[in-house]
């Protein structure tokens, strides 16, 4: 109960550092990070969390689910070419970079496809930790990424949004 407790308390303080710090995803990179660091100091240790990890596991996929109540099946439809498209364009970006991981920097080729594969960073850990192979790596290659696309995304929106500002301020004098 103790690791339990400790486990929400560094989550919870990291949370708010992340967000003071105005990190991309604040309040979850800070509390992973934190989680990470006296994890990996061994002196503390959140293992035998077993329990708790399957309650988040079946909270997170009601919260998925509960996203697809007002699913139409003209959706389907509306969007095949480009889940398609989308589709078969990730799997491509996938085989590339996980070649790239594992002949150029020796990475295990299960490690190298969910590190190069988009998604949570939680379901690909829990992906690797069940299949048996490095979690630590595929998560941290999940947060980088995320950490990038985050704050190059916010660096272009900010670019846009001055440009489009600036052109309607030149067409309307």
């Amino acid at each position: 109960m103790i690791n339990f407790t400790l486990f929400l308390i560094f989550s919870t303080i990291g949370g708010i550092v992340g967000s003071k710090l105005k990190l991309p995803l604040g309040y979850m990179i800070g509390a992973m990070v934190f989680v990470g660091f006296f994890n990996s100091i061994r002196d503390l240790t959140f293992g035998g969390l077993s329990e708790v990890l399957f309650l988040l596991q079946i909270l997170l996929g009601a919260m998925l689910g509960a996203t697809f109540i007002d699913f139409k099946k003209d959706y389907i439809r509306q969007v095949g070419i480009t889940v398609s498209l989308i589709f078969f364009g990730i799997a491509l970006i996938i085989i590339i970079i996980s070649a790239i991981l594992v002949f150029i920097f020796n990475f295990n080729l299960t490690v190298a496809i969910l590190s190069s594969a988009p998604g949570a960073i939680y379901e690909m850990a829990m992906i690797a930790d069940a299949l048996g192979v490095e979690a630590p790596v595929v998560v941290l290659a999940h947060f980088t990424r995320i950490l990038i696309i985050m704050s190059l995304f916010s660096l272009l929106m900010k670019f846009l949004y001055r440009k489009s500002t600036n052109k309607g301020d030149q067409k309307i004098s």
